[in-house]
């Protein structure tokens, strides 16, 4: 009998519910067949190495169309009732992908591949192009380290010798091949993968007294294959956990998917506002608001304060996402609600723990607030592994809308200094412009934008030209971010303004 973890395998198309559930939400409350633009960049733990093909890459990941027996579960257990601008984007839509050179090496922030194509289509496949993409990438740069003599074998094997899964083996493996590295024997090691899972899954439902409501499993964009949080998320169940953002997963183990909105949802509404009564006046229920895409304190908190009182009594949460700030933010946003008289709820996620977890209950009980209204969403924590794999946190890999129905777009959230924080992303359509000799003088790179020229010396890096040759003595050059060309310098002060005018709140606003 097949288990579950063996259903898809690494070639076959993800289901259309292979992905998180706040996509399906805010392609309900958004404009499923609007052209979008994303873009797929690690943030830190750079510079990395592109072992594959990566346009051929990514439109494999291209999910299968949603089945009648799909849509009419997400209809009854999740009241979202998607459309025929979402199906048919599923079914007809097509993708185009920009992206890096195989063979080529990238710097933290730049971008590795923009995605374009029908909105609901595009953000549809962010957990499986993060998640899948970043993993490949780090065993690929591990393996090109060795063979540049910057890693020992001993080094090698140690960090990759041992997996969760067969089909992280099978990964390892091919992406082995592809950078002319010997494979050698691999552990897998599902078992003790899951009774950590189980571990740390209970000790969590513990510190909550084990209030399974409160907590839900939504790492997903952490997951390095299909087999792997198919493994996790099951481990979390046994522990107790009932609740998880993978739709498909939530179907088949008889789950509850959860999620709120993201980033993209309020950028491609141009204001928190637009983004928080879109979402809140399609869809029903208890809406999770973001609120740090411009600011959580000076937009965020206002805004969806604003929205709140409108919908009283209805019962809707604010989800504080912007972590150097988080706990200040959360703060705030109790204050806030007191003020207005409200009973909001609280969601919480981003890199939390269970020391992280034991320090928030200390803010909601210091506000005494109720606990049923106090939730806590955990990603890369439920899936993480007890073996020293390469994880997308490391690299913090992230799927960003960058353009919308033309429109360039960025997210910000707030710095500790509360200028805009390390986590903004690329606005337009972001490429690469890399020195054709690393002995020349100026940045090794420069992010730039599609139509602009590369400055003398320069090349743009894309699928059609040859990556330059990179000597392990010339690697050093590479760390650290690449600085912004003048377009795009000019496009993220475009954005700024923009964000700005959307901070301000309308005159007269209750």
């Amino acid at each position: 009998m097949t288990s579950l973890a063996d259903t898809l395998s690494l070639d076959s198309a993800r289901p259309a519910l292979w992905t998180d559930r706040y996509k399906l939400l805010m392609a309900e409350a958004g404009f499923p067949l609007r052209e979008e633009s994303f873009v797929l960049s690690f943030r830190r733990g750079g510079p990395f190495y592109v072992p594959m093909d990566l346009k051929a890459w990514i439109h494999s990941l291209r999910p299968a169309p949603p089945s009648v027996e799909d849509l009419q579960w997400v209809a009854e257990s999740n009241g979202l009732n998607l459309g025929q601008g979402y199906r048919h984007a599923l079914r007809e839509g097509e993708i185009q992908v920009d992206c890096l050179p195989q063979g080529a090496w990238f710097r933290d922030q730049e971008p590795i591949a923009v995605v374009t194509g029908p909105s609901a289509l595009v953000s549809t496949m962010e957990a499986t192009v993060i998640g899948e993409t970043a993993f490949r990438i780090q065993v690929a740069t591990l393996a090109k380290k060795h063979q540049l003599g910057l890693l020992s074998a001993a080094e090698l094997r140690a960090r990759l010798e041992r997996v969760t899964c067969p089909q992280e083996a099978e990964i390892v493996g091919q992406t082995l091949d592809q950078v002319g590295v010997a494979r050698f024997e691999i552990r897998i090691e599902t078992k003790a993968f899951q009774a950590h899972v189980r571990s740390r899954c209970t000790e969590i439902l513990t510190l909550l007294n084990g209030e399974s409501a409160r907590i839900a499993e939504g790492g997903l964009r952490s997951a390095t294959c299909p087999q792997n949080h198919t493994l996790a998320v099951q481990a979390a169940q046994e522990a107790g956990w009932m609740a998880t953002s993978n739709v498909w997963l939530a179907k088949e183990l008889g789950m509850k998917a959860v999620g709120t909105t993201g980033h993209e949802h309020t950028q491609r509404h141009g204001s928190d506002l637009a983004a928080f009564e879109a979402a809140t006046d399609r869809v029903p229920g208890n809406v999770t608001l973001l609120l740090d895409t411009y600011s959580t304190r000076h937009s965020g908190i206002p805004r969806a304060i604003q929205v709140m009182k409108r919908w009283q009594p209805r019962l809707l949460s604010a989800r504080p996402d912007c972590e150097p700030t988080q706990e200040g933010d959360v703060h705030m946003m109790l204050a806030s609600l007191k003020e207005a008289g409200l009973d909001g709820g609280i969601s919480l996620s981003g890199g939390f723990d269970a020391e992280r977890t034991a320090r928030f209950e200390d803010i909601r009980r210091f506000h005494d607030w109720p606990a049923e209204r106090f939730s806590y969403l955990y990603g890369g924590f439920a899936v993480k592994s007890q073996l020293p794999l390469p994880t997308r946190s490391k690299a913090s890999a992230v799927f960003k809308v960058c353009r919308s129905a033309g429109r360039p777009t960025m997210k910000f959230s707030d710095g500790a200094d509360g200028r805009p924080g390390p986590k903004s992303s690329k606005p337009g359509h972001p490429v690469v412009f890399r020195l054709s000799d690393p002995l020349l003088p100026g940045p090794i790179g420069l992010i730039g934008q599609d139509g602009e020229s590369p400055p003398p010396g320069y090349l743009r890096l894309c699928a059609e030209t040859e990556a330059p040759a990179m000597a392990a003595a010339h690697l050093g050059k590479l760390d650290g971010a690449s600085p912004n060309s003048p377009s795009t310098t000019a496009l993220v002060a475009r954005c700024t303004r923009e964000r700005q005018a959307a901070m301000t709140l309308n005159p007269g606003s209750k």
